[in-house]
């Protein structure tokens, strides 16, 4: 979920680590440059957003044989 200024809200982490990983890969292919979590996130959440992030990355390496890092 997204707060009235378009910043990721705490309901993301309550939404479960699964949607939270999804969201991560959406907030990366928007620009983020730095993802993690605070209240509310688990270890869990973390590795949703690692395994997201690394299949994006894959996936971008298939498709335009190069990877997403600088």
């Amino acid at each position: 979920a997204v707060g009235p200024d378009g910043a990721p809200s705490a309901e993301s982490a309550a939404a479960g680590a699964e949607r939270f990983g999804r969201l991560a890969r959406q907030w990366a292919a928007d620009g983020a440059v730095l993802i993690g979590g605070c209240c509310r996130t688990r270890p869990d959440h973390i590795a949703a957003v690692a395994r997201e992030l690394r299949a994006a990355e894959e996936e971008g390496r298939h498709r335009h044989g190069t990877t997403l890092r600088p």
